[in-house]
């Protein structure tokens, strides 16, 4: 059964050059790894949160996660801006105890979960794999703490992935 929420309920905005090619990295599942970097104010965190929010309602099934170096300054920065830019039709729920926001997709049966968490709480992420990791302000990090969650990423295609595949990879 289809959701009313088709690709045209996308958000939708204008991205300067550096911008269109972060989200066409975005949208090319072999890429692993994708450094996006800019100015202060420059877009970063927005332009992140507009693919994400994309990605997350075209990929039923999606785990996206989204970390910083510390969790209670992910509370207060990008999720809030998360919750201000995802239209409130397609908020599921919002767990913000358990660091989880589940948003509707263009298929109803499988919605797509944004995971929060700051590496100063490790044990929350316990086996998960995600299809993204999004490191929000970057120079925090280690070397070891982009290792560790590098080991965090799932080789399984989200939904919308693998149902666009040809019959003869699925095997």
């Amino acid at each position: 059964m289809q959701n009313k929420f088709t690709h045209q309920q996308r958000l939708v905005v204008k991205p300067n050059y550096k911008q269109a090619l972060f989200i066409k990295a975005l949208a090319d599942w072999a890429k692993r790894v994708i450094a996006y970097g800019g100015g202060g104010r420059a877009g970063k965190s927005y332009m992140n949160l507009v693919a994400i929010i994309n990605r997350a309602i075209m990929c039923p099934g999606d785990e996206i996660a989204i970390c910083r170096k510390v969790q209670k300054d992910l509370k207060h920065t990008i999720r809030r801006q998360f919750i201000e830019l995802l239209p409130p039709s397609l908020l599921i729920e919002d767990k913000i105890e358990d660091g989880v926001t589940i948003i509707r997709t263009v298929d109803e049966r499988y919605p797509s979960y944004i995971y929060w968490f700051g590496l100063d709480e490790r044990q929350r992420i316990g086996s998960r794999a995600f299809s993204i990791v999004v490191y929000e302000e970057g120079t925090e990090f280690e070397a070891a703490d982009f290792t560790y969650m590098y080991t965090r990423l799932s080789h399984t295609l989200p939904i919308k992935f693998w149902d666009d595949l040809p019959d003869e990879t699925k095997q």
